[in-house]
C-alpha cells in the first residue's frame, strides 16, 4: 500500500484509500488483501466510507466526490474545483447519514451535503469559527 489516507469498515471488510496508487484497497478485517478497486475516476482518493453496496470516495486530484459499486463501476460523481454551491476545494472527510452524504469542503471552510443516491447537491453548511471560551 502507498499512502493510506482514509479507512472505512463494513461487516466483513476494511476499505483503505490509497492516494499514492490512486485506488481503494480492500482487506478482510484480519488484514488479508481481497481486492483492489481501480477506476480512471480515482484521482488521489483521500477519504472513503461505505453504505451497503456503495463506496463513497473524496478525490483530492479532481476536487470531487464519486460513488462506486463493489466491482469498481463509477455510479455518479460531483464537484470540481471552485467555491460555488456544487463545487469543492480539497474535499477531505465524508460520511453518510440516512439519505445525506456529508463532505468536508476543506478550503471552502464548509460542509457540503449531497443526496447519497444521486450525488445531487442539497445544501451547504458554513462553519463559523468559535474563538470565544464558553
Amino acid at each position: 500500500i502507498g499512502w493510506a489516507t482514509g479507512i472505512a469498515l463494513d461487516s466483513s471488510n476494511l476499505y483503505v484509500a490509497d492516494s499514492e496508487n490512486s485506488c481503494i484497497q480492500i482487506y478482510t478485517q484480519e488484514g488479508d488483501h481481497v481486492h483492489q478497486l481501480r477506476s480512471p475516476k480515482l484521482n488521489w482518493p483521500w477519504a472513503v466510507c461505505t453504505r451497503g453496496d456503495v463506496i463513497y470516495v473524496t478525490l483530492l486530484g479532481s476536487h470531487s466526490v464519486a460513488m462506486f459499486n463493489l466491482k469498481g463501476d463509477c455510479l455518479a460523481s460531483c464537484g470540481g474545483k471552485g467555491s460555488g454551491s456544487e463545487k469543492l476545494n480539497k474535499p477531505s472527510g465524508l460520511d453518510v447519514f440516512e439519505s445525506d452524504l456529508f463532505v468536508c469542503d476543506q478550503d471552502n471552510h464548509r460542509v457540503q451535503v449531497f443526496d447519497s443516491k444521486k450525488l445531487s447537491h442539497k445544501r451547504k453548511i458554513h462553519l463559523r469559527s468559535s474563538n470565544h471560551p464558553n
